[in-house]
């Protein structure tokens, strides 16, 4: 199984880097699936929201909450949110798993790594991550950096200036990516 896992800070491209690789996959032959370490994440947000009356659409994130519940499962539980992602990676009968809300740099990033993925980082510049956000329909936002992050630990495998806008401009970027990574 190929494992690649995608890490930055919101905006810069990191789904919209999963759904192309995913799509450059199909199209030579290799099944792939997506899997998100928040998953757990979104859906007690949805809950939360459905509890108070509330609409929020699978791709709306109220980041501020989704922090919150992160930090305390990570406090009551550390290893949850990674034991879970790693139990829906093993359930998978794709050939190509792809990562693309890696954050925590203390739990998450040292379990994927010894479960054999590979790590892309994902950057843009300032201008254009705020451009790219101001465009979501995000309930909240909270700061980061990547110092917040921590993402100067990550080890990566390779790295991605996304700043220039177009699907064809990313696509470019990820095919030599592509190319190295699925042989």
């Amino acid at each position: 199984m190929l494992k690649l896992a995608f890490y930055g800070l919101s905006g810069v491209g990191k789904s919209t880097a999963s759904t192309l690789i995913g799509r450059m996959c199909r199209q030579r032959g290799v099944t792939f699936e997506v899997v998100k370490i928040a998953e757990p994440l979104y859906r007690m947000q949805r809950d939360i929201y459905v509890r108070l009356g509330r609409q929020v659409t699978p791709h709306q994130q109220d980041q501020l909450l989704l922090r919150a519940l992160a930090d305390q499962i990570r406090r009551i539980e550390p290893s949850f949110l990674t034991d879970d992602f790693l139990w829906r990676v093993d359930q998978s009968t794709a050939t190509a798993i792809i990562n693309d809300d890696l954050k925590d740099v203390s739990f998450d990033y040292p379990r994927l790594a010894q479960a054999g993925f590979r790590f892309v980082r994902i950057t843009c510049e300032e201008e254009t991550r705020a451009r790219r956000l101001s465009g979501r329909a995000d309930l909240t936002r909270a700061p980061e950096t990547s110092q917040t992050w921590g993402f100067d630990h990550i080890r990566p495998d390779w790295e991605l200036d996304n700043t220039e806008d177009g699907e064809n401009a990313l696509v470019r970027k990820l095919s030599p990516l592509l190319a190295r990574w699925v042989k």
